[in-house]
């Protein structure tokens, strides 16, 4: 995964993304490693849309020389009977050209397979990034819930020792008021 490669996982396991690690994570490098992740998607989208269109642009391409090849050696079969030599010499060329646009098939064939294969990839990545969101928007919620509990705390003991304060201050007061009778 390109977060854990730009060294943005922090010291404690550079290569951890468990949701243990990422817990251990300051928000600031999760929001840092999930806008590289969406940095990082985009780009794959980008390239992948550029790929589709070019092998569109081939395929039609191919199309267009299968075509082509066609026409051609119906002329030369009904040159045949005249240009025999010359046919063959043709005939050579539009084998290589059939051959190459054959190399070029199945070159492309591949290429397909590699955005299948790209593609499964970000799939994987985007359920990936959605764990990931869910475990921080989890994350959050969770520190939100801690925080007000801790500040509720923090009301009461204040309360209790405003309270605790008064108290002796009284006893205090009582105390001076009999000693001073």
């Amino acid at each position: 995964m390109a977060v854990a490669s730009d060294g943005n996982a922090g010291a404690g396991g550079a290569g951890d993304l468990s949701p243990r690690a990422l817990e251990k994570l300051p928000h600031s490098q999760l929001v840092e490693m999930l806008m590289a992740a969406r940095q990082d998607k985009a780009s794959v989208e980008e390239h992948c849309g550029k790929l589709a269109r070019a092998l569109q642009h081939a395929e039609a391409s191919i199309d267009d020389l299968e075509a082509q090849l066609q026409k051609v050696q119906r002329a030369h079969e009904r040159e045949l009977g005249l240009l025999f030599d010359e046919s063959l010499a043709l005939r050579a060329e539009m084998d290589y050209k059939a051959t190459t646009a054959q190399l070029d098939n199945q070159r492309m064939h591949a290429e397909l397979s590699s955005y299948i294969v790209m593609e499964e990839q970000n799939k994987t990545l985007k359920e990936s990034l959605s764990l990931l969101h869910d475990d921080a928007k989890n994350t959050s919620i969770r520190h939100k819930e801690e925080v007000a509990a801790l500040r509720e705390s923090v009301v009461e003991h204040k309360a209790k020792l405003h309270k605790e304060f008064r108290a002796r201050v009284q006893e205090v007061s009582v105390a001076m008021g009999e000693e001073a009778r």
